[in-house]
């Protein structure tokens, strides 16, 4: 019994030593701080070059008013300490994480990046002001899926003992299973006469212009598109678009946009199944046509804009 008594009394001991520096102390009512920098849910394209920060965060202030944090008597040392991920990229101040292809960046206000030293005069207090973690795509292609490893990242010390920790919270990596090869699709359907419309709400016009949208993709990637748009309001099935600027001087009136793909009208802002792909190259045709909207077709600018928004699973 005697023996266990004087091993819990030199544990306690140590315990409370390494929270404390003879002549050193936190100014004001400041004491032991835990920053947390939550990234949330990021998502990375493929095709994101390597060396693209993905997602920068701030720690906020650590003092409201920019105060002052710690003090020693005696001259002491300033220090700034990796914590978990201490492993380097070749990029300047970005460490690997557990997920593959996206490392972190912690820096100051100023820009330094630890680890670092700076020697301190007694009776000069340290003022902390902000930090900031930056997530990183560090390698080409696909990155890991997974949630990064939580905890410190940093630690400031003062002669070697933590006095402030930042710590990564929550961080899920959601990698992107395709690239686009074709960023902008245009269609160019020229001037039509006037006579060629008549006066059957429905008639599509034989004028057409087809583009493919490319995609290149992992394989099992389940691959959907949705049209984004203003839809045509006097057409009760939502798959025609309406005309930019329509009911302006100007516009023409009685006709929409469709957009269809494998002969069926994209319905606007409602996601549709295109294919799970087999890997490597994917060929999407989408073709453009005007639509009668009304019994009359007044003439003027037709134009209409809408984005495809593809969706990977």
């Amino acid at each position: 019994m005697r023996t266990i008594v004087r091993l819990l009394i030199t544990a306690l001991v140590f315990l409370f030593a390494s929270h404390a520096i003879a002549g050193c102390s936190y100014t004001y009512d400041q004491s032991y701080v835990t920053k947390v920098i939550d990234f949330g849910t990021v998502i990375v394209q493929r095709d994101t070059p390597a060396g693209t920060p993905l997602v920068t965060v701030n720690s906020g202030l650590i003092h409201p008013d920019y105060g002052t944090f710690y003090i020693c008597s005696e001259a002491w040392l300033y220090q700034a300490k990796l914590g978990q991920f201490t492993t380097p990229t070749s990029l300047q101040g970005v460490y690997e994480t557990n997920v593959q292809g996206v490392g972190i960046k912690v820096s100051t206000s100023t820009g330094k990046l630890p680890p670092y030293d700076v020697p301190v005069n007694g009776g000069t207090a340290v003022i902390l002001r902000e930090y900031t973690m930056t997530l990183v795509k560090t390698s080409v292609g696909a990155v890991g899926a997974d949630y990064i490893t939580p905890g410190a990242q940093m630690y400031i010390q003062a002669n070697s003992v933590n006095i402030l920790q930042v710590n990564i919270g929550t961080a899920k990596i959601i990698p992107v299973a395709c690239s686009i090869t074709t960023p902008s699709l245009v269609f160019t359907l020229g001037d039509i006469p006037l006579s060629q419309f008549g006066h059957n709400v429905g008639d599509t016009t034989p004028q057409t212009n087809t583009q493919n949208m490319g995609l290149n993709c992992d394989p099992g990637t389940n691959i959907n598109v949705a049209l984004m748009g203003e839809p045509d309001r006097d057409v009760p099935t939502g798959d025609v678009l309406a005309l930019s600027g329509k009911g302006s001087a100007g516009v023409a009136s009685g006709i929409g946009v469709q957009i269809v793909y494998n002969n069926t009208p994209l319905t606007v802002n409602a996601m549709l199944p295109l294919k799970t792909s087999a890997g490597g190259l994917e060929t999407f045709p989408f073709t453009a046509r005007y639509y009668q909207t009304q019994a009359d077709v007044l003439p003027g600018d037709a134009k209409a804009s809408a984005t495809l928004q593809i969706t990977y699973q």
